[in-house]
């Protein structure tokens, strides 16, 4: 993945917490996964692997190298399609025959959608086998270094899922914006012209799911308009994939 300082340090708040959930952790090694997952797998016992597909030509050339790496050891790939807002298999059309034109790609693919509820945080993680999980490198360790902050920033972003929670709850609850969404939405100063949600998306620290379900639960509550609409919308649009998916 190729990243700037902004985005890594982001990936890193998250990474942080998730090495804290005892009794499970998260195994941190650099090197190519070619390399280090059969290595792993080995050391481990491991019998198969799973991971999400991708798209992208480098990507690819990573999962056809670790597939060629892991049938050599006996060890088993599973691949899952989830790395996009819409599974592959739930759209209205093969992919030979996707709409050119975005709109009527749009219109077609929300007549057909549906947006599905969120799975419950888990209460307990299983822990990991005897295993050095690894240190977590610095970011001047992966040759990024910190710009210099800018004091008009309106926002000052952290990663995580807390932080991209109390995001939404700050914009829907706190400050009521969301009901002025689609009139303010596209200015480019303030903190709460728009959501800021888009950080928080991309990095997979925020749902798509729960901004949808908290649309609709601020419509119960408290307005329902074309503003709500807007953002609703936006939760389920298919412009983009998961890892780079933009709301306000």
């Amino acid at each position: 993945m190729l990243s700037g300082f902004c985005r890594v340090r982001l990936c890193s708040h998250l990474v942080t917490l998730a090495m804290s959930t005892e009794p499970s952790n998260l195994v941190v090694r650099r090197g190519l996964p070619e390399q280090i997952i059969p290595s792993l797998a080995k050391e481990l016992g491991i019998s198969a692997v799973y991971y999400h597909r991708e798209v992208t030509s480098e990507e690819l050339a990573v999962e056809s190298a670790l597939k060629k790496a892991l049938a050599q050891i006996g060890v088993k790939v599973k691949s899952f399609w989830g790395t996009t807002l819409f599974h592959i298999d739930e759209l209205p059309f093969g992919i030979p025959h996707i709409p050119e034109v975005f709109t009527q790609f749009r219109k077609q693919v929300e007549k057909s959608s549906t947006v599905y509820p969120t799975f419950p945080t888990p209460k307990t993680l299983p822990p990991l086998p005897k295993v050095d999980v690894g240190e977590l490198p610095q970011l001047a360790d992966l040759g990024l270094e910190p710009p210099v902050p800018d004091q008009r920033a309106v926002l000052k972003f952290k990663g995580g899922e807390a932080a991209g929670l109390a995001r939404v709850d700050d914009y829907f609850w706190e400050k009521d914006c969301l009901k002025r969404y689609k009139q303010t939405r596209n200015g480019m100063l303030g903190a709460d012209y728009s959501s800021k949600f888009s950080p928080w998306l991309a990095l997979g620290c925020l749902s798509p799911r729960y901004i949808y379900q908290q649309v609709q639960e601020y419509e119960t509550q408290r307005v329902k308009n074309d503003s709500t609409y807007w953002l609703a919308s936006s939760a389920r649009s298919p412009t983009t994939n998961m890892r780079s998916m933009s709301v306000g």
